[in-house]
């Protein structure tokens, strides 16, 4: 049985309008299905819970889905929801 570990983090995102529908299209399309996409006090974001070996490695791979699936999108910043992953059997 192998453990992987869940990571909640948030990532505010300009330059492209995420929240259209061609847009949140190419997110889904793009891998990043695991994520909720909204605005807050005018600034896009895309809210992840994503499973990866560690927190880096699940920044790193879902700025990669966002940039290529949107490749005008800019990454503003990264907000940690909580570093303790969850754990979970698989």
């Amino acid at each position: 049985m192998s453990t992987t570990n869940s990571y909640s983090f948030t990532i505010y995102l300009q330059g492209v309008d995420v929240l259209s529908d061609a847009s949140v299209e190419a997110l889904h399309a793009g891998g990043c299905d695991d994520a909720t996409l909204g605005a807050r006090d005018g600034a896009q974001y895309a809210a992840f819970d994503r499973e990866a070996p560690s927190f880096d490695e699940a920044v790193a791979g879902a700025v990669r889905n966002l940039t290529g699936a949107l490749p005008d999108v800019e990454i503003a910043r990264v907000e940690v929801e909580d570093l303790t992953p969850e754990r979970r059997a698989g």
